[in-house]
């Protein structure tokens, strides 16, 4: 593609231009403002540009960048995604749970259907919001007749077995997935840094085949609004992905 900086420039801010003005989208407009105003990173969107056929691919990258989630919140916060095995804890403990569920829902019905023990919680119910009226107290009423709504929509469009299988399901193979790619010292105050740099190496090898240690740091250090020296080649280099 035409790699000038005034045609790279022009789509970068074409594509700027569609963003909505929310707070939120503001701040990771200004981001993106400074990944493609930088100075320092004239040399890295000329290089990448030399390596695609399509502008789609460098705004596809800008987009990956300004809403990467080590940009979230405060840059020296630690990252605090649970470790992978306290993950997969978590995910196992779930499948239990909703399986111990089901077995408390099939109990409530002769006919050992968890959708049938939904329905009796919801009768049952209605006794609580007869009691709770005789009584005079309007919050727990209005409460449970939003309940009882919420209870009724459910009904009409799902089972609760399905639910709870999909549930069940998606928490057991979760439990499998492989370890999130994250940085090993994720309380340090660089954590967000280096995980931005590791993600940004799969993504350019993938990508614009490409890996080079200069190029991320120098990404890195303009999307955090870091002085050069912050995040090294050297630091990239040693990152293990």
């Amino acid at each position: 593609m035409d790699n000038s900086r005034e045609s790279i420039i022009s789509i970068f801010y074409r594509h700027a231009l569609d963003f909505p003005n929310s707070t939120l989208m503001l701040s990771k407009k200004s981001v993106y403002i400074k990944l493609i105003t930088s100075t320092e990173m004239r040399n890295v969107w000329e290089t990448l540009a030399s390596k695609v056929s399509a502008p789609q691919q460098l705004i596809d990258l800008l987009d990956y960048i300004r809403l990467h989630p080590a940009l979230a919140g405060n840059p020296n916060d630690p990252i605090t995604i649970l470790s992978d095995a306290s993950q997969r804890d978590v995910f196992q403990n779930i499948t239990v749970k909703i399986d111990q569920l089901r077995d408390d829902l099939k109990d409530l019905s002769n006919q050992r259907d968890p959708d049938d023990g939904l329905r009796l919680l919801e009768s049952t119910l209605g006794r609580a919001e007869t009691e709770s009226l005789k009584q005079g107290v309007s919050g727990n009423f209005l409460e449970i007749k939003q309940l009882q709504h919420h209870l009724a929509t459910i009904q009409a469009q799902y089972s609760i077995n399905d639910i709870l299988e999909v549930l069940s399901k998606a928490a057991e193979y979760a439990a499998t997935a492989p370890d999130a790619r994250l940085p090993k010292k994720r309380n340090s105050p660089r954590a967000k840094q280096n995980q931005l740099a590791m993600d940004l190496k799969r993504y350019l090898k993938q990508y614009f085949d490409t890996e080079s240690p200069s190029m991320i740091a120098t990404i890195v250090n303009t999307a955090f609004n870091y002085p050069n020296e912050a995040l090294s080649a050297d630091d990239v280099r040693k990152l293990k992905v």
